[in-house]
């Protein structure tokens, strides 16, 4: 189990568990929970969790922190959808997978309830557009299986269309950083090499993984890894065109932003860290909010960890 932070992501916890069943999954969290009642930031449940589609674990994270928002990673919803179509049972022509996969993308990644809707009745066929209408054949209809599997998921869309999250998830819609954490355990911890029993397991936790994120973090602090300068820099390059007499402050925390384009404005609330860009909407930094920092050094929550009081935090 993972939280953000300037160097990544660190573990909060680490599970040897016999199985991936739901039963294995609520032992292992039960266990957590009970060793630190009052944990994440004094509230005792985090606020959200980002996971891939198993229904074992999603069940045990909903019976053991049920306050907990969880979401479904964007990443893996698209691979999953890809593998279906390019499953020979479900009889999909390798012309329309790519058609098929597009409309889907498109209620994923709606800007609104209204779009994604739209999108989802398109996805079925219900709708007439630009992707789903080839020499006069609606693709969609071609095909039961499909309307069925993209039912399935629309009912439970809270989990994964990207128009049900705010902010609060800082840009973050995958577990990417679990991915490369699981690569670090068994390249540098592990060597590529097997453990055959929990005994050793537990010995490379607490002993080898333990000083690796060590020298992470001393690094990060040390001002030696420049992923989060790089980040900012990036998005500073952007924002080039964006002058000092473009940014108007609106409050004592909302500042408005001209875009390139000339009738564009976006608000930035650098307090809460909500961007009405459609970068920033989802919590990621943008070049909007790299020219505020730029122009009036304005910390705000989605700012890389580039000086000394966030590398310090």
């Amino acid at each position: 189990m993972l939280a953000i932070c300037g160097i990544g992501a660190v573990p909060l916890g680490i599970f040897i568990t016999k199985g991936q069943s739901t039963v294995d999954y609520k032992a292992a969290f039960t266990l957590l929970k009970q060793s630190m009642p009052n944990g994440f930031n004094a509230q005792g449940f985090p606020k959200q969790f980002v996971i891939d589609d198993c229904e074992a674990e999603k069940q045990a994270l909903q019976s053991i922190w049920p306050e907990s928002k969880i979401n479904l990673c964007r990443f893996h919803i698209l691979q999953s959808v890809w593998r279906w179509l390019w499953d020979t049972n479900h009889d999909v022509l390798k012309g329309d997978r790519k058609i098929l996969f597009r409309l889907f993308h498109r209620i994923l990644v709606a800007k609104n309830l209204h779009s994604a809707e739209e999108a989802y009745m398109t996805a079925i066929g219900q709708m007439s557009t630009e992707y789903n209408c080839i020499n006069n054949t609606v693709i969609p209809l071609k095909y039961e299986k499909w309307i069925k599997y993209v039912n399935n998921y629309w009912k439970r869309k809270e989990l994964w269309c990207l128009v049900f999250r705010d902010a609060s998830v800082h840009g973050h819609q995958t577990n990417n950083f679990s991915e490369v954490n699981v690569r670090i355990f068994k390249d540098i911890v592990l060597s590529r090499n097997k453990a055959y029993n929990a005994v050793a397991l537990v010995d490379f936790i607490c002993t080898l993984l333990e000083e690796y994120y060590l020298r992470r973090l001393r690094t990060f602090d040390n001002g030696r890894n420049d992923t989060a300068r790089h980040i900012f820099e990036d998005q500073l390059k952007r924002a080039v065109s964006i002058k000092k007499d473009s940014i108007k402050k609106l409050s004592e925390n909302i500042y408005r932003v001209q875009s390139e384009t000339e009738n564009t404005f976006y608000e930035v609330d650098i307090t809460n860290g909500f961007f009405s860009c459609p970068k920033g909407k989802l919590g990621a930094f943008c070049k909007h909010q790299a020219a505020i920092y730029h122009h009036h050094e304005m910390d705000m929550p989605s700012l890389p960890a580039i000086n000394t009081e966030s590398r310090y935090l």
